[in-house]
């Protein structure tokens, strides 16, 4: 059994398609917007933090446990401890002359 359109139904079925077509489009700009944004205000990089003693250092924001990566001279280094939401230390006394920068995620 044929179903026969008018032209009328065709106009109204294409012009509902386009605007589906639009709003999810408006959508995923709007999520992409939001996520761009959230990235911007939560995720820090290449923050240098304070150093407190020659092995305690401190993030200019408390940090989401497990989020932060620190470069020490470069390198990605992993064995260092957390001592509260925004210090951490490293397992031996850094000297003079050493960079240290991190990434990480900002608490809300």
């Amino acid at each position: 059994m044929a179903i026969e359109y008018n032209q009328e139904l065709k106009v109204e079925l294409i012009e509902k398609e386009v605007l589906a077509v639009e709003l999810k489009t408006i959508d995923i700009i709007d999520n992409t917007r939001q996520f761009t944004e959230s990235l911007e205000k939560y995720l820090i990089l290449n923050e240098t933090p304070t150093q407190l003693t020659a092995s305690t250092f401190q993030t200019a924001n408390n940090y989401i446990a497990d989020s932060i990566m620190v470069f020490y001279n470069g390198i990605k280094h992993k064995a260092i401890s957390a001592l509260s939401d925004n210090t951490f230390s490293f397992d031996f006394d850094t000297i003079v002359g050493d960079t240290i920068e991190i990434i990480y995620i900002k608490q809300p």
